[in-house]
């Protein structure tokens, strides 16, 4: 993927965002990741992220999966996600997707998230 290996050193403000509603605190983080679904793979940006659910920014008007995903994040995170809204807007979309299952790396993804209880 190309990515480092770690999420250390990504833009993050290590403080939990409002929950609005959510049963979690989410993570404002700013990390690259990789989609895929139905065949296709697009790289993105992690905008923010929480146990249970994460928002991602994809360029352009990329159609976003309408069932299931797998987003795929450094240290070896893998996630099967599921879209629950998109927002359209000039030169990207943002994605905010439930997590299903963590396909991959479960005790650094619980680490990753750690910073927001």
């Amino acid at each position: 993927m190309g990515y480092p290996m770690s999420s250390r050193g990504w833009s993050e403000t290590k403080r939990p965002g409002d929950l609005f509603g959510r049963s979690n605190a989410r993570l404002r983080i700013l990390m690259p990741c990789m989609v895929s679904w139905q065949g296709q793979r697009v790289s993105g940006t992690v905008r923010d992220l929480s146990h249970n659910g994460i928002a991602v920014m994809l360029p352009g008007i990329t159609e976003v999966a309408t069932e299931e995903a797998l987003i795929q994040v450094p240290d070896g995170i893998m996630l099967r996600v599921r879209p629950v809204h998109v927002q359209q807007r000039a030169e990207m979309n943002l994605t905010g997707f439930k997590i299903e299952t963590i396909e991959k790396g479960a005790e650094q993804w619980k680490r990753l998230c750690s910073v927001t209880q």
